[in-house]
């Protein structure tokens, strides 16, 4: 499953129709993880097996909130989710 860590893109190259709509702000934790819940919930028979930091924006432009779902999501108190679950897609841009 691919999460969206911000609400458009402020970066180019323009992918998909709703990088055009610009930036507007990075996504907390909490909202991250939502889209994950909400996924999972979809289909309570599918297990979560990849979830790839991707979509609107630089992963690495919200580093914070990102770290913080990453934990979240490994820790025991969390979904438990395996460090080989998740990845970063990001375009590599210098900061």
């Amino acid at each position: 499953m691919g999460v969206n860590h911000a609400t458009a893109q402020d970066l180019k190259p323009t992918l998909a129709f709703t990088d055009r709509a610009g930036f507007f702000r990075n996504l907390s934790m909490g909202e991250i993880v939502a889209q994950i819940l909400a996924a999972r919930d979809q289909d309570p028979d599918k297990r979560l097996t990849n979830i790839v930091f991707m979509g609107i924006g630089e992963p690495f432009d919200n580093y914070v909130e990102m770290m913080r779902t990453i934990r979240q999501l490994n820790s025991k108190n969390g979904l438990g989710l395996g460090a080989r679950v998740r990845a970063v897609r990001t375009i590599g841009q210098d900061h």
